[in-house]
């Protein structure tokens, strides 16, 4: 009988002893939380609880994933205020929150903007833990969620609340003993077109540059994470910037974390492994540095070196350039001339909007209205559409171009960027665009010798029937020599002006139906010395034919 009344007693102890570890998911003013109980959320997805790092003595409260074998932080509340021994959280009645020591000091409280009658905190199931009114479930007085440390989690905000006076950031550990705010911060920058910032202290490290209606300018792949099930949300409004997401399939966890090397990581658990997959990360390469090739550059991960002038701009230090250190940025090669408005545009495909942290931001205008609002701006340098999904909005800027980058790849949108008339034709100052004008002189001569050889087998094969029929022109060797000429001539005429990118602006004005080059009589005729006899070569079937003189200028060609 003694033997039984032991194990009944033991028997009875395992039943209690999970009981009392686990406190449910609802915190109120008779029962707090103390020791090794925890919260558990109603699907048992998070749980609320201390815990001490290693190597530390410090207890914090915090919440974290509770079906992960590898325990994963996702909030602290008393990130900063450390308990050196064992801990208590209590509700009051009002529905402040407290975390006690043993000495039932108080050392971290919530605050509430109202007092609370009768009083609960709760773990939901999307690890936001809240206080409310016990018979008000959906109005909540306070949440953790309004207080991010270093994670964003599926339903949690990164953006400022305006009526709450609310800013939603996050803040990496200080190590990774060391849950307080260290210094590598990101938030939602809400001046200009918001955008999100990587910072350390005031210097900026990385910026997401604005969303455009699918995506953040700058990160052009968040667009395939929808295979993952992940829905993402950016609300601009008088009441709230704000930028979040949602994961549509329970069984797919996955999390925003920016960590203590400053790396703003997204990751999914992979639940075959038991690990988590970290699969983007920003800053992820040179080009993702803030502001990389100064002022007026562009940085291209895939060219060497990284950093190009936009079209119509030199480098600021060509020795540093020279040296592959385009941080100093470019400068104009021709001042703007905004009293006689004959400036354009050039477009930039595939570009990571500079910062917009200065811009202007119109949501009613169209593109068009857009551009001849910057055109009539003195100070105007750049205008793009705001938003792509409704291809609505302008954005123009009035300062220095900062931090754009060029995606190869896709991704990006058009920026438009002002220039001087007389460099709307002219080739960028930087290295990539002298390389592709290279490749097009090469392509023409590989075409002119090709074209060449037909011109000869044509005179061949001109002369060989000839003589079999008296009706046919006789033709010789001249002629076609004279229509070689004329094939090289066309070639590097035609391609003289070449230049990587499409014009806005003056040269949008020219007949767009004509495909080839139009040379003017008048430059023609001066080309040939006004009919001179002198450069006369001598006469066709068609009438005399010339030989123009080619100084290196550009002229238009037309028919006599």
């Amino acid at each position: 009988m003694e033997i039984l009344a032991r194990l009944s007693l033991l028997f009875l102890s395992l039943l209690v002893l999970p009981h009392s570890a686990n406190a449910g998911d609802t915190l109120t003013p008779s029962k707090p939380l103390s020791g090794n109980r925890t919260l558990i959320s109603p699907t048992g997805l998070f749980a609320l609880g201390f815990f001490t790092p290693a190597g530390t003595n410090n207890t914090y409260v915090g919440v974290w994933y509770n079906n992960i074998r590898l325990q994963t932080i996702v909030w602290v509340a008393n990130r900063n205020t450390p308990v050196a021994a064992e801990a208590t959280l209590f509700i009051s009645r009002n529905g402040t929150l407290l975390i006690t020591d043993s000495n039932s000091t108080v050392i971290w409280s919530s605050v509430i903007s109202a007092p609370l009658n009768n009083s609960l905190a709760e773990l939901l199931d999307n690890g936001n833990f809240v206080v409310r009114e016990a018979d008000s479930a959906h109005r909540f007085a306070w949440q953790s969620f309004d207080y991010p440390t270093d994670t964003i989690i599926p339903g949690m905000k990164i953006g400022v609340d305006f009526g709450a006076g609310i800013n939603h950031s996050v803040a990496a550990w200080r190590s990774g003993s060391d849950p307080a705010a260290g210094s590598y911060t990101a938030a939602i920058d809400v001046h200009g077109d918001p955008q999100i910032f990587l910072r350390s202290g005031s210097e900026s490290l990385w910026r997401s540059g604005p969303w455009n209606g699918f995506q953040f300018s700058g990160v052009p792949e968040i667009t395939s994470y929808r295979q993952l099930s992940i829905s993402f949300f950016f609300v601009n409004t008088k009441e709230e910037v704000s930028y979040s997401f949602l994961s549509t399939n329970k069984s797919i966890v996955t999390r925003l974390l920016l960590n203590q090397s400053g790396k703003l990581q997204r990751a999914v658990w992979v639940w075959d492994t038991e690990q988590w997959n970290f699969f983007w990360q920003a800053p992820g390469d040179q080009c993702d540095i803030y502001a990389a090739c100064g002022p007026f550059g562009v940085c291209d991960p895939d060219e060497s070196p990284v950093c190009d002038c936009l079209r119509g701009f030199t480098p600021m230090d060509p020795t540093k350039w020279a040296l592959q250190d385009g941080s100093g940025g470019c400068r104009r090669m021709t001042a703007l001339d905004c009293r006689n408005l004959t400036d354009g545009f050039v477009t930039l495909a595939g570009a990571k909007l500079p910062d917009t942290a200065l811009t202007a931001v119109d949501m009613s205008m169209g593109l068009d209205k857009c551009r001849e609002t910057c055109l009539r701006n003195c100070s105007c340098t750049a205008f793009a559409v705001a938003n792509l999904s409704s291809e609505s909005g302008c954005l123009i800027w009035v300062t220095d171009l900062v931090d754009i980058r060029r995606y190869s790849g896709g991704g990006g949108q058009d920026l438009y960027v002002r220039l001087a008339a007389a460099d709307l034709g002219a080739a960028s100052g930087g290295h990539h665009h002298s390389k592709k004008s290279t490749a097009v002189i090469v392509s023409c001569v590989l075409v002119a010798v090709f074209l060449a050889f037909v011109a000869v087998g044509c005179f061949w094969g001109l002369r060989k029937r000839r003589k079999q029929s008296k009706s046919l022109e006789f033709i010789d060797a001249r002629e076609s020599i004279l229509l070689l000429n004329f094939i090289v001539i066309y070639l590097v005429l035609g391609n003289n002006n070449f230049h990587g990118g499409r014009v806005m602006g003056q040269e949008e004005h020219r007949d767009s139906s004509c495909e080839l080059p139009c040379f003017q009589l008048a430059d023609l005729a001066a080309a040939i010395d006004y009919f001179s006899e002198e450069n006369k070569l001598g006469e066709g079937g068609f009438g005399p034919v010339y030989k123009p003189k080619f100084d290196g200028s550009a002229f238009h060609w037309t028919e006599k």
